[in-house]
């Protein structure tokens, strides 16, 4: 499972499905990562360990000191989720990424997922004293009119936000 980060949102998860792939692969090998990949999006999993999944990627990516974007991998053995990876500087390519390819789930296109990402390291560096006038709200109203549909995605997807993760 693939688990993807924005800003304070964790997006939903996806997995590769190895079985429809050529040659019923075991892992995501480098041949597997650059073939034509086919992700089954929102992985099946129970609301409760969907909720867990996300609280555990929120925990990992704060411990790590990760900013604004990141992926995540897991495994799920049916009783806990393996951490595999974690990615702070993931592909963010418009098809390929798994980032991409959750954000798309939710309506966000890839031009409004980079602005996103975008987005996030400037409310970042807005709330620091010694970047706020660089960050004056007349200097970044295009950018946040930009991104407020892809703002009101994630929010209405329940992504999970660090006040709902319990941090």
């Amino acid at each position: 499972l693939a688990v993807g980060v924005i800003g304070p949102y964790v997006l939903d998860p996806v997995a590769v499905n190895l079985a429809a792939m050529p040659g019923n692969p075991l892992v995501r090998s480098h041949v597997v990562k650059h073939g034509e990949i086919e992700f089954a999006l929102r992985a099946e999993l129970p609301a409760d360990r969907l909720v867990e999944l996300k609280r555990l990627t929120w925990r990992t990516h704060q411990a790590i000191g990760a900013r604004h974007y990141n992926r995540m991998e897991f495994i799920d053995d049916g009783k806990q989720f393996w951490l595999i990876e974690a990615n702070p500087l993931p592909d963010i390519s418009a098809k390929e990424s798994f980032l991409a390819v959750a954000a798309g789930y939710w309506g966000i296109d890839f031009d409004t997922m980079i602005s996103l990402v975008l987005w996030h390291a400037v409310e970042e560096y807005r709330a620091e004293p010694e970047h706020a006038a660089r960050f004056q709200e007349s200097r970044i109203a295009a950018l946040r009119n930009f991104v407020t549909p892809g703002l009101d995605a994630l929010v209405a997807h329940q992504a999970v936000t660090p006040a709902m993760a319990g941090v």
